[in-house]
């Protein structure tokens, strides 16, 4: 049961990936009212035949149109955002013109933080990273990490490992993944520079890092095939977590073996450059793949030629092309969706050729290991263990992340006067204990193993 008095009136801005577990989570409280927008048509109709005896509204909107996008956010009692990241500030500030409550799934960005005294100055409450990572993985980290220190340990090391992948029969791609969430967001993680602190010693692995940084062997989940590859900056993590004593702290990625020899490939050939490239615009005539080879290897824009090229100029094996043919990117039809970078386009072609199929589900795991340390000596690790399967009408990851920023909107909608004006995250006892046992009554908790 809902610990609400009145009835509220929720608006989700956005019906991607994972709105379907927000708006699912809504509907069972009566007392909820529930506004979707979003600027694509195709999204609302989507949503709307998924969850087809749902009782909530939905809004054709951009959030360029600000009269009728400051009008929905008056009209409601808070506003879950699941919008593109680039997009968060704009709807921010449209929360701090009406002065409305915000929940967002997405890492807190400087430019985020950069508002953190408007928001405050607003009177409003903003909580970010409700997600599986960010999100679960912070809740099941404070929680294990408050249990040690009420132990008298002090903490040694973190070390924690999150997948989202596809389930192992499903992975039949070149690169063994399916989108789950952004595309573009999948890629980025693989540019960014990974920091991390190792037995004592601050590692930055520099431009490229993600690559040299690799794991191929795992004493977890032994079941599955898996690899993985450092995070963007664990560092600070160090003090988010309050654990600046510790002398390693680290985050990773976990893929099926083979996942990251494609992605390097894709990172040698370029295709990973956010540089902006005219032939690229939007605006400019529509361009294929091999097209857009040609202009990379300055040779003729045909299909043989541009093969011969790639074997020759940049010595691609026989296997490297057949995975270039397999995800689309050797195609000699103009259908290549433009937004200004080759990762862009690489973004919206993986969305095309590896998107999950009729039938096909996904699978999340993650492993959270923390070690402590007495005045004594004596050592206690505690491994903390999340394995979910999805199902072909809801994936793990949309469970899971859209699961979480419901969950955090209903932490805020029982507990709206608790909290203080500002910029939350869960880390804080007051958001994480809430949230792990609202996550159990969903079926979502981890496997605690102690020695």
């Amino acid at each position: 049961m809902w610990n609400i008095t009145e009835n509220k009136s929720i608006l989700v801005v956005g019906a991607g990936r994972v709105s379907i577990a927000i708006i699912d989570y809504f509907l069972k409280c009566p007392k909820l009212t529930v506004t979707v927008a979003s600027p694509l048509q195709s999204e609302l109709d989507a949503l709307k035949n998924k969850l087809q005896n749902g009782n909530f509204k939905c809004v054709l909107m951009s959030l360029d149109q600000r009269e009728l996008a400051m009008d929905l956010l008056k009209a409601n009692d808070l506003i879950v955002g699941c919008v593109p990241v680039n997009l968060n500030h704009k709807l921010l500030e449209l929360c701090l013109e009406s002065r409305k409550n915000l929940v967002l799934p997405s890492y807190c960005s400087d430019v985020i933080k950069s508002y953190e005294q408007a928001i405050i100055d607003a009177g409003i409450v903003v909580i970010m990273e409700l997600g599986v990572c960010p999100g679960i993985d912070h809740a099941l980290t404070c929680s294990g990490i408050e249990k040690l220190r009420k132990n008298g340990y002090r903490i040694e090391s973190y070390i924690a490992w999150v997948g989202g992948l596809p389930a192992l029969e499903f992975a039949d791609n070149p690169l063994k993944y399916k989108i789950s969430w952004s595309p573009e967001g999948v890629l980025q993680a693989l540019v960014r520079e990974p920091m991390f602190k190792r037995n004592g010693e601050i590692v930055n692995l520099g431009k490229g890092g993600t690559f040299k940084g690799l794991e191929r062997s795992f004493p977890f989940f032994q079941e599955y095939p898996l690899e993985g590859y450092p995070n963007y900056d664990s560092i600070k993590y160090l003090k988010l977590y309050d654990i600046e004593e510790a002398h390693t702290c680290f985050r990773g990625s976990l893929r099926y073996k083979g996942y990251m020899d494609v992605a390097k490939c894709l990172y040698d050939l370029g295709l990973l450059s956010t540089e902006k490239l005219d032939y690229l615009d939007r605006d400019t005539s529509p361009i294929s793949w091999i097209e857009i080879w040609s202009k990379i290897l300055s040779c003729e824009g045909d299909l043989t030629q541009v093969k011969r090229s790639l074997i020759d100029k940049l010595q691609l094996s026989n296997i490297q092309i057949e995975n270039l043919e397999k995800l689309g990117l050797l195609n000699t039809e103009r259908n290549v969706i433009k937004n200004g970078t080759l990762l862009s386009a690489l973004a919206e072609q993986l969305n095309k050729n590896c998107s999950f199929g009729k039938g096909e589900f996904d699978l999340m795991l993650m492993r959270i290991e923390l070690t402590g340390l007495k005045e004594d000596g004596s050592k206690k690790t505690v491994n903390i263990e999340l394995k979910l399967n999805g199902k072909p009408e809801m994936s793990a990851m949309a469970k899971t992340t859209g699961g979480t920023l419901a969950i955090g909107a209903r932490i805020l909608l029982e507990n709206e006067y608790s909290f203080k004006s500002g910029l939350h995250l869960p880390m804080s006892k007051e958001i994480y204990d809430k949230m792990l046992e609202m996550l159990k009554a969903e079926g979502i908790e981890a496997n605690v193993i102690e020695f």
